[in-house]
């Protein structure tokens, strides 16, 4: 994906310099569209969800298996923010 981006770009300029300014910006429209839909599926709603639920769920799982409710409190709420750090950092 990245050499076609690549090859579409070098394709709408001239000796380094942008050749049509109305292919040029139609390919920069195209980038930010799909950017932005990259963004909004690797930091949208759902990332989060599975995150915080599936750290729920383990801890719960966790908790109810070894009783020791405190600890596995810590590991939940450490791997809620791991979780959450990933995302916001990918």
């Amino acid at each position: 994906m990245v050499m076609a981006a690549a090859e579409r770009i070098a394709a709408t300029s001239v000796d380094g310099s942008a050749g049509l300014p109305c292919l040029a910006l139609g390919r920069a429209e195209e980038l930010q569209r799909s950017s932005a839909q990259d963004d909004a599926l690797r930091r949208g709603w759902v990332p989060h969800a599975i995150v915080v639920v599936g750290s729920l769920a383990l801890g719960g799982l966790l908790g109810s298996v070894n009783g020791n409710w405190g600890r596995v409190a810590l590991e939940t709420g450490g791997s809620i923010a791991v979780g959450e750090t990933v995302i916001w950092t990918f």
